[in-house]
Protein backbone atom coordinates (compact mmCIF):
# COMPACT_ATOMS: atom_id res chain seq x y z
CA UNK A 1 0.00 0.00 0.00
CA UNK A 2 2.84 2.37 0.81
CA UNK A 3 4.45 1.71 -2.58
CA UNK A 4 1.11 2.26 -4.30
CA UNK A 5 0.69 5.68 -2.67
CA UNK A 6 4.30 6.64 -3.44
CA UNK A 7 3.69 5.70 -7.07
CA UNK A 8 0.46 7.71 -7.13
CA UNK A 9 2.29 10.79 -5.80
CA UNK A 10 4.92 10.47 -8.54
CA UNK A 11 2.23 9.95 -11.17
CA UNK A 12 0.26 13.04 -10.07
CA UNK A 13 3.41 15.13 -10.57
CA UNK A 14 3.66 13.91 -14.18
CA UNK A 15 0.02 13.98 -15.27
CA UNK A 16 -3.37 15.16 -14.08
CA UNK A 17 -5.38 12.62 -12.15
CA UNK A 18 -8.90 13.56 -11.16
CA UNK A 19 -10.02 13.24 -8.54
CA UNK A 20 -6.64 13.58 -6.91
CA UNK A 21 -5.86 10.49 -4.78
CA UNK A 22 -4.91 12.68 -1.82
CA UNK A 23 -8.30 14.40 -2.02
CA UNK A 24 -9.99 11.00 -2.01
CA UNK A 25 -7.92 9.94 0.98
CA UNK A 26 -8.79 13.09 2.93
CA UNK A 27 -12.43 12.67 1.91
CA UNK A 28 -12.43 9.30 3.70
CA UNK A 29 -11.46 10.99 6.94
CA UNK A 30 -14.89 11.65 8.39
CA UNK A 31 -13.37 13.41 11.41
CA UNK A 32 -11.49 15.81 9.11
CA UNK A 33 -14.69 16.52 7.18
CA UNK A 34 -16.55 16.94 10.47
CA UNK A 35 -13.97 19.52 11.55
CA UNK A 36 -14.45 21.46 8.30
CA UNK A 37 -18.24 21.36 8.75
CA UNK A 38 -17.90 22.42 12.40
CA UNK A 39 -15.59 25.37 11.67
CA UNK A 40 -17.69 26.51 8.69
CA UNK A 41 -20.90 26.27 10.70
CA UNK A 42 -19.40 28.14 13.67
CA UNK A 43 -18.21 30.92 11.33
CA UNK A 44 -21.78 31.31 10.03
CA UNK A 45 -23.41 30.94 13.45
CA UNK A 46 -25.11 27.68 12.49
CA UNK A 47 -25.55 24.34 14.23
CA UNK A 48 -23.45 21.35 13.22
CA UNK A 49 -23.47 17.60 13.86
CA UNK A 50 -21.64 16.45 16.95
CA UNK A 51 -18.97 13.77 16.85
CA UNK A 52 -17.05 12.52 19.89
CA UNK A 53 -13.87 10.50 19.35
CA UNK A 54 -13.71 7.23 21.27
CA UNK A 55 -11.53 4.16 21.52
CA UNK A 56 -14.26 1.55 21.15
CA UNK A 57 -14.47 -1.55 23.27
CA UNK A 58 -17.03 -4.26 23.78
CA UNK A 59 -18.24 -2.17 26.76
CA UNK A 60 -18.95 0.71 24.34
CA UNK A 61 -21.05 -1.61 22.20
CA UNK A 62 -22.89 -2.97 25.25
CA UNK A 63 -23.66 0.59 26.46
CA UNK A 64 -25.08 1.47 23.03
CA UNK A 65 -27.21 -1.70 22.96
CA UNK A 66 -28.50 -1.07 26.50
CA UNK A 67 -29.31 2.58 25.73
CA UNK A 68 -26.72 4.04 28.15
CA UNK A 69 -25.12 5.72 25.14
CA UNK A 70 -27.77 7.25 22.90
CA UNK A 71 -25.66 7.29 19.80
CA UNK A 72 -24.15 5.34 16.95
CA UNK A 73 -20.55 4.18 16.87
CA UNK A 74 -18.89 4.89 13.51
CA UNK A 75 -15.45 4.57 11.94
CA UNK A 76 -13.86 6.82 9.38
CA UNK A 77 -12.43 5.46 6.09
CA UNK A 78 -15.51 3.30 5.72
CA UNK A 79 -18.60 3.40 3.57
CA UNK A 80 -22.03 1.83 3.21
CA UNK A 81 -22.51 1.55 6.98
CA UNK A 82 -19.87 -1.22 7.20
CA UNK A 83 -18.49 0.25 10.42
CA UNK A 84 -21.63 1.70 11.97
CA UNK A 85 -23.02 0.17 15.13
CA UNK A 86 -26.31 1.25 16.66
CA UNK A 87 -28.88 -0.36 18.90
CA UNK A 88 -30.48 -1.82 15.75
CA UNK A 89 -27.36 -3.58 14.46
CA UNK A 90 -27.98 -7.32 14.17
CA UNK A 91 -25.30 -9.66 15.57
CA UNK A 92 -23.48 -6.61 16.88
CA UNK A 93 -20.95 -8.48 19.05
CA UNK A 94 -19.48 -10.69 16.32
CA UNK A 95 -19.64 -7.87 13.74
CA UNK A 96 -17.77 -5.51 16.04
CA UNK A 97 -15.08 -8.10 16.88
CA UNK A 98 -14.63 -8.85 13.18
CA UNK A 99 -14.35 -5.13 12.33
CA UNK A 100 -11.67 -4.58 14.98
CA UNK A 101 -9.74 -7.70 13.92
CA UNK A 102 -9.82 -6.68 10.25
CA UNK A 103 -8.72 -3.15 11.15
CA UNK A 104 -5.73 -4.41 13.15
CA UNK A 105 -4.75 -6.81 10.39
CA UNK A 106 -5.07 -4.16 7.65
CA UNK A 107 -3.43 -1.23 9.42
CA UNK A 108 -0.75 -2.94 11.53
CA UNK A 109 1.69 -3.13 8.62
CA UNK A 110 0.69 0.33 7.34
CA UNK A 111 1.15 2.32 10.54
CA UNK A 112 4.15 4.19 9.13
CA UNK A 113 2.28 5.20 5.96
CA UNK A 114 -1.35 5.58 7.08
CA UNK A 115 -3.01 6.54 10.31
CA UNK A 116 -5.31 4.00 11.92
CA UNK A 117 -8.92 5.11 11.35
CA UNK A 118 -10.59 6.98 14.18
CA UNK A 119 -13.82 5.84 15.79
CA UNK A 120 -16.46 8.29 16.97
CA UNK A 121 -19.96 8.45 18.38
CA UNK A 122 -22.69 10.60 16.89
CA UNK A 123 -26.20 11.08 18.26
CA UNK A 124 -28.63 8.36 17.19
CA UNK A 125 -31.37 9.68 14.91
CA UNK A 126 -34.28 7.24 15.02
CA UNK A 127 -35.92 8.56 11.84
CA UNK A 128 -32.98 7.43 9.72
CA UNK A 129 -33.87 3.81 10.39
CA UNK A 130 -37.32 4.27 8.87
CA UNK A 131 -36.94 7.19 6.48
CA UNK A 132 -33.31 7.04 5.40
CA UNK A 133 -31.09 10.06 4.81
CA UNK A 134 -29.51 12.19 2.13
CA UNK A 135 -25.93 13.33 2.62
CA UNK A 136 -24.83 16.22 0.42
CA UNK A 137 -21.58 18.16 0.29
CA UNK A 138 -21.98 21.58 -1.31
CA UNK A 139 -18.79 23.51 -2.03
CA UNK A 140 -18.92 27.14 -3.14
CA UNK A 141 -22.59 26.74 -4.04
CA UNK A 142 -22.01 23.63 -6.17
CA UNK A 143 -23.18 20.15 -5.23
CA UNK A 144 -19.91 18.25 -4.93
CA UNK A 145 -20.94 14.82 -3.65
CA UNK A 146 -24.16 13.17 -2.49
CA UNK A 147 -25.28 9.83 -1.06
CA UNK A 148 -28.65 8.41 -0.19
CA UNK A 149 -29.19 5.82 2.49
CA UNK A 150 -32.59 4.21 2.79
CA UNK A 151 -33.91 1.15 4.58
CA UNK A 152 -33.19 -2.04 2.68
CA UNK A 153 -36.41 -3.80 1.65
CA UNK A 154 -34.78 -7.22 2.28
CA UNK A 155 -33.48 -6.33 5.74
CA UNK A 156 -35.14 -3.39 7.53
CA UNK A 157 -32.24 -3.24 10.02
CA UNK A 158 -29.80 -2.29 7.24
CA UNK A 159 -29.50 0.86 5.16
CA UNK A 160 -28.82 0.63 1.43
CA UNK A 161 -26.30 3.34 0.48
CA UNK A 162 -26.15 4.62 -3.08
CA UNK A 163 -24.71 7.53 -4.99
CA UNK A 164 -27.51 9.26 -6.87
CA UNK A 165 -26.90 9.62 -10.59
CA UNK A 166 -26.84 13.26 -11.52
CA UNK A 167 -24.28 15.58 -12.98
CA UNK A 168 -23.24 19.12 -12.16
CA UNK A 169 -23.37 21.23 -15.33
CA UNK A 170 -19.93 22.60 -16.17
CA UNK A 171 -21.47 26.08 -16.27
CA UNK A 172 -22.02 25.82 -12.49
CA UNK A 173 -18.33 25.28 -11.75
CA UNK A 174 -16.46 28.47 -10.87
CA UNK A 175 -12.79 28.60 -11.70
CA UNK A 176 -12.27 32.36 -11.99
CA UNK A 177 -11.35 31.94 -15.66
CA UNK A 178 -12.57 34.06 -18.55
CA UNK A 179 -15.47 32.41 -20.35
CA UNK A 180 -14.15 31.05 -23.69
CA UNK A 181 -16.93 32.75 -25.73
CA UNK A 182 -16.43 36.24 -24.33
CA UNK A 183 -13.85 38.71 -25.50
CA UNK A 184 -10.94 39.44 -23.20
Amino acid sequence: MGNLWLGMRVLTQKTTIWPDPLDLYMGGSKMFLNLIIQKSSEAMGLLYPLAMRVRPTEDTIRDIMEGKIKGSLKREFSSHDRHVFSRHTKDVGPKFKQAIAEEHRAYLSLKNDFQTPLWFIQPYIAGQKYLGKILALVVNGVLFKAFTAKPDSDDPHELRVQEPSFFTPLSKLRYGLVHPYTSC
